[in-house]
């Protein structure tokens, strides 16, 4: 009952972020409890799993997402955002990295996501200007979480909303990308929510499933 009841804080507080972007509200509230609602998700789902080390490691890439949100509340604390959610995803790849395995198509996920940040970065070639190193080194870290959770055991429970976790993830960065540096887009800022939302719950759900089975 109290694992459904934080699913359904997470729902609701990420609704009412959505609403306050959305109006052009406050967010300082809104924004960080998406990822604390998930946070004590988590600890509920883990207190007697095994795997003690991926399971703090996995807890402070969380932290590090949480960061990353109070971040980017402020404009002028982009960077610093963008540096948070750069740890999270170096935290992320070395709790994925402990389940690789030698996947079939590896070489075929990797052309794809080469396709998606040669595209981007072409988009945004022109409008990076100093941020463009930054930018580039973020993507290309992205792409190597995704990667990093392809090349997992598939035969652990959650292997799937893991991996589909993080293709929401690359498709909300591209958007706030192309937000903050290019032309925009329509429903942008929205968008880059909603699948941030997404993502995270499906990572943080699929990991925890897999942590159940974890001996390690």
């Amino acid at each position: 009952m109290r694992k459904i009841c934080f699913v359904l804080i997470f729902i609701i507080v990420t609704a009412l972020d959505l609403w306050q972007l959305q109006k052009g509200g406050d967010r300082l509230y809104t924004k960080p409890l998406i990822m604390l609602s998930l946070i004590g998700y988590y600890l509920l789902n883990i207190s007697l799993s095994k795997g003690i080390h991926r399971r703090n490691l996995f807890l402070l890439a969380m932290f590090a997402a949480l960061a990353g949100d109070l971040f980017l509340i402020w404009d002028h604390l982009f960077i610093y955002g963008l540096l948070s959610f750069l740890v999270m995803q170096l935290l992320y790849i070395g709790c994925f990295l402990f389940d690789r395995t030698k996947a079939k198509g590896r070489l075929i996920y990797i052309f794809g996501l080469a396709i998606i940040v040669i595209f981007v970065a072409q988009m945004l070639w022109q409008d990076l200007g100093a941020m463009m190193v930054p930018v580039l080194v973020y993507m290309l870290a992205i792409s190597a979480m995704s990667y990093a959770a392809f090349i997992r055991d598939r035969s652990l429970p959650g292997y799937g909303m893991v991996l589909f976790g993080t293709l929401f993830f690359i498709i909300s960065d591209a958007v706030l990308a192309i937000q903050a540096f290019g032309p925009g887009m329509k429903l942008g800022s929205l968008t880059v929510m909603s699948t941030y939302a997404a993502a995270q719950f499906f990572i943080v759900t699929g990991f925890i499933l897999s942590l159940k089975t974890d001996g390690t």
